[in-house]
């Protein structure tokens, strides 16, 4: 974004481009560290563009620049989430296409498949390399440590399928470990690991308070979920695949808010139903007393029973929902003028 360093005060007849504004505007993270190497820093919110001529036509208008910031802003009237998760939510959004969508449902839905289209190409391409990588090559050293995260991921997935009593999932596990210590994995395999300890032991191995079903603390199996990634983006040469394997990364990122946003409606919306049924009820006490008492205590029952919709009155998830078609709509008109 470009600002004339003149002050309004010189320019009488000409226009003043306004873009940058310092002020208490919102951190937006660019990138995530977590999907790459390296980091970069956050950058502050700017104002909207406001081009001003004296005695002249007054045009307001975005630059390039500001429409990522506002896809920032869209992006996370959708999500709901924190800054951090903002970044991979708009890349993912970008290659989806959500016509047609109305709740968190329908966008969860579009979600999977993609993530299921794209990790069959990324499937496709790792298979091509049959270099088989044994446990000592799937280290991660730091000073006299050794960690084997590869090890560590089938060990705890192991442990999760025992204690669900799935037979079939500790077989194949077992067959995993048994290949991996006798002749090693493929690129392929070792992705396909951290691709299921990082979706599936997550989701199932704690409780909706983060307490471990299983011996393993959180700490250790988010310590153990990026070592057997960075890993795994070691071993991938291949260009097309890193994008891929990026993408992928994202669209988990934004699965996970989707499915925390579904859930908060469905979770209020069977709120909002229960306390339908109850109104109704006290609707029918309070117009029977009313009737009985000539509208005597009426004022006091309205305030027991319906005390003015406390909570309710500002945006909440079952708003958002319903705000989800339009908002997607502007995204996707936000990216069609970038182009």
């Amino acid at each position: 974004m470009g600002a004339d360093s003149e002050a309004l005060g010189d320019l009488p007849d000409r226009q003043l481009v306004r873009i940058f504004q310092v002020g208490r505007g919102n951190l937006v993270a660019v990138a995530d560290p977590t999907n790459h190497g390296r980091g970069e820093g956050l950058s502050l919110g700017a104002a909207q563009a406001l081009l001003v001529e004296r005695m002249c036509d007054l045009w307001v208008g975005l630059s390039a620049g500001q429409f990522a910031d506002t896809l920032d802003e869209v992006t996370g009237q959708i999500i709901q989430g924190k800054t951090k998760d903002i970044p991979p939510a708009r890349r993912a959004l970008t290659d989806l296409d959500t016509r047609g969508v109305e709740t968190y449902d329908d966008l969860a839905q579009i979600e999977r498949e993609k993530i299921g289209a794209t990790a069959n190409k990324l499937d496709d391409l790792l298979a091509k390399d049959p270099t088989l990588y044994q446990a000592d090559d799937l280290m991660v050293k730091a000073g006299a440590v050794e960690i084997r995260p590869v090890n560590d991921a089938l060990d705890h997935l192991e442990e999760l399928y025992r204690a669900s009593g799935e037979v079939d999932e500790v077989l194949r596990i077992q067959t995993l470990k048994t290949k991996l210590a006798e002749k090693g994995l493929t690129v392929l395999e070792v992705n396909q690991v951290a691709r299921e300890y990082g979706w599936t032991f997550k989701r199932r191995a704690f409780t909706k308070l983060g307490e471990p079903k299983t011996a393993v603390t959180a700490l250790r199996s988010e310590g153990t979920r990026k070592n057997i990634k960075r890993i795994t983006r070691d071993l991938i040469d291949d260009p097309a695949a890193e994008m891929l394997d990026r993408a992928m990364y994202d669209l988990f990122r934004l699965m996970e808010r989707t499915e925390v946003m579904a859930e908060k409606v469905n979770a209020l919306a069977q709120r909002v139903s229960k306390r339908g049924m109850i109104e109704k009820m006290a609707r029918a006490t309070g117009a029977a007393v009313d009737r009985i008492t000539f509208g005597g205590p009426k004022a006091f029952i309205t305030k027991l029973f319906f005390p003015s919709n406390v909570g309710l009155k500002t945006l909440n998830s079952l708003d958002l929902e319903r705000l989800l078609a339009k908002n997607l709509a502007k995204f996707a008109n936000l990216m069609t003028k970038l182009k």
